[in-house]
């Protein structure tokens, strides 16, 4: 009976009266409550919908404020990532310390050397020193070379004098017009007076001495570099060069008649003077004369050379 009490479920009061199974009395059901519990559930349930409408609506707020902060948000780290990036490219550039830049010690370097050049009273073989270094190491690595060409002026008009110069000072004036020649050639130098220059060098003790190989280096490069000289310039150095072949020890006599040989192939107009016809009564090159203008190398003929 209590099994079968368990499973029923009364539907009104009267059924509730009817059953007298319990052990405990059940409760008294009116239809007050019956209304009362159905609008409370009715209440219930529109409160229930009102508050799901009232979180849709906070959630869809929520949502937008969100979206909203989002954007805002992008935009400050995209304007912050912008700001940053300048800031870091302007740092990658000030953050180099000196001594990394390259630059900073090629100039240091230079700096350097031009001191030491104003020193006054160099001795002589300090100074050929300093000349052959310079060509040789310096000037390719300063950002400035031509910087140095007032001290190979100086140096050169300091040791070419060939009546009086002595051999110390015509290879102090070998080494500054082959400083001077690679000014010219690698970093654009106007010399108009080195030909005149290398011109005055060209005297028979120069095939005698220990340096010779180095001067007959220099004149070689000066004058088979260039195929634009005028052919005053060309005569006058094959005029001048025989002149020494004859003066001079056989292995230089060998080097002078080759480039001399050079020369004329490259130089067609320069062709007259061994194919001048006719015989001249005297030789009318001036020798003694600096100015190549002025020797009338192209109106004579290499009769050395026979």
């Amino acid at each position: 009976r209590l099994l079968m009490t368990m499973n029923y479920v009364p539907k009104n009061q009267t059924d509730l009266t009817d059953v007298t199974a319990f052990l405990y009395p059940p409760p008294i059901l009116s239809g007050n409550d019956d209304a009362g519990d159905t609008d409370s559930d009715d209440g219930t349930v529109e409160e229930e919908d009102s508050e799901e409408e009232e979180d849709c609506s906070d959630d869809e707020s929520e949502s937008s404020e969100d979206e909203e902060e989002s954007t805002t948000a992008n935009k400050k780290r995209k304007n912050h990532s912008s700001g940053s990036g300048s800031s870091s490219k302007r740092t990658k550039k000030t953050k180099l310390i000196a001594w990394q830049q390259p630059y900073k010690h090629r100039n240091a370097h230079q700096e350097a050397w031009l001191s030491v050049l104003r020193l006054p009273n160099l001795p002589s073989r300090t100074q050929k020193r300093i000349l052959q270094h310079l060509s040789t190491y310096v000037l390719k690595i300063c950002p400035s070379p031509l910087r140095f060409a007032e001290y190979f002026t100086r140096s050169f008009q300091g040791g070419s004098n060939a009546t009086t110069s002595t051999t110390n000072n015509s290879l102090t004036a070998i080494l500054s017009l082959h400083g001077l020649f690679i000014l010219m050639l690698d970093h654009q130098l106007e010399y108009p007076q080195f030909y005149n220059s290398l011109y005055t060098l060209l005297h028979p003790r120069v095939l005698y001495t220990k340096h010779r190989s180095r001067f007959l280096r220099l004149l070689s490069q000066a004058l088979l570099s260039n195929s634009m000289l005028p052919a005053y310039v060309v005569g006058s150095y094959c005029k001048k060069l025989c002149r020494l072949a004859l003066n001079g020890p056989p292995s230089g006599s060998l080097f002078v008649l080759a480039l001399v040989s050079n020369l004329l192939r490259k130089h067609g107009e320069c062709a007259c003077l061994i194919h001048r016809r006719g015989v001249i009564a005297e030789d009318v090159f001036v020798e003694e004369v600096d100015d190549l203008i002025k020797t009338r190398a192209l109106e004579s003929s290499l009769w050395e050379l026979a």
